[in-house]
């Protein structure tokens, strides 16, 4: 008596989805991407830590939006030579140059 009440309620809703089977796909489809690319974009837009950007453990600035720069960065940058220094490039011999005058 039970298996004839439970087959005589699903029945309708089992054609419902024979007809309808194509757009129930498309919709879940479409709302399954849709909530993966609103996803996606939350995680690329929002900030991880926004407190705990700047600094590191041994208190150099890290956050390249501060204008700031450690030691180390300042005598690299002092090493380097200008443009109007004159270097000599050395070529090696026996072979020739093709984009040398």
């Amino acid at each position: 008596m039970k298996n004839a009440d439970v087959s005589t309620l699903f029945k309708p809703l089992g054609k419902l989805f024979q007809k309808f089977h194509i757009t129930l796909f498309i919709v879940i489809l479409v709302a399954g991407l849709a909530f993966a690319v609103l996803s996606l974009n939350n995680l690329l837009t929002e900030a991880a830590d926004p407190q705990g950007m700047g600094t590191s453990t041994n208190g150099v600035v890290t956050n390249p939006n501060t204008g700031q720069f450690d030691e180390q960065t300042i005598q690299k940058i002092n090493s380097l030579h200008t443009s109007s220094s004159p270097t000599s490039v050395v070529l090696p011999e026996g072979r020739i140059n093709p984009f040398s005058e």
